[in-house]
């Protein structure tokens, strides 16, 4: 009976959809001498990303969105940074996606991070790509 359970719950595993990776569609960044790469607050890891936004208080049509929930299995935040309304004519915007999960003595460590690119001209204009904007 014991060995019947076990392969039941061995099928059931290999039959059970792998989790989506949640990168996927994004570019990596390379976090060699990303830095900080630990924080007391999950948002601050990504503070250098949005710290210069907007560029002024005038001109543009400013966006900043940040947006944090779990992953599917509960074992790492997402952090969703979106930000547009650049005064660059060529991109208009920038969004990443942090992989955020538990670091050291209840700090937060910075896992993986994504990139996505909204350009403002071209045949793309308006999309979010892993292609340099025209």
């Amino acid at each position: 009976m014991k060995r019947l359970a076990l392969a039941a719950l061995v099928c059931a595993a290999l039959a059970a959809p792998a989790l989506a990776d949640p990168l996927a569609g994004y570019e990596m960044v390379d976090l060699t001498d990303y830095q900080p790469r630990e924080a007391a607050s999950a948002v601050m890891l990504l503070q250098d990303l949005f710290e210069g936004h907007p560029e002024t208080v005038v001109e543009g049509r400013s966006v900043l969105k940040i947006d944090l929930r779990h992953n599917e299995d509960r074992s790492a935040l997402l952090i969703d940074l979106e930000m547009s309304g650049y005064l660059d004519d060529s991109v208009d915007g920038e969004k990443y996606r942090a992989i955020v999960v538990e670091g050291t003595k209840h700090m937060f460590r910075l896992d993986r991070l994504g990139k996505k690119t909204k350009c403002g001209r071209g045949g793309n204009a308006g999309q979010w790509t892993t292609r340099k904007c025209p």
